[in-house]
């Protein structure tokens, strides 16, 4: 359930910043453990752009 609900959340803030989140990144942002998940939620106050999103998900998937 706790999985779930990160995943949602930080799929609602990437939507809120970018405007964005392709069917692509939400299936890869599903695919993550809860300990990338974390690791995701520390890092989105950090990118400046989507393709910060893309390219955090291409180093640590």
């Amino acid at each position: 359930m706790k999985k779930w609900v990160e995943q949602n959340v930080i799929k609602r803030l990437i939507k809120r910043r970018f405007n964005n989140l392709s069917e692509e990144l939400e299936d890869k942002i599903n695919s993550l453990s809860l300990s990338q998940l974390d690791s995701l939620a520390d890092a989105i106050f950090d990118f400046q752009s989507l393709d910060d999103v893309i390219h955090w998900l291409e180093i640590n998937t």
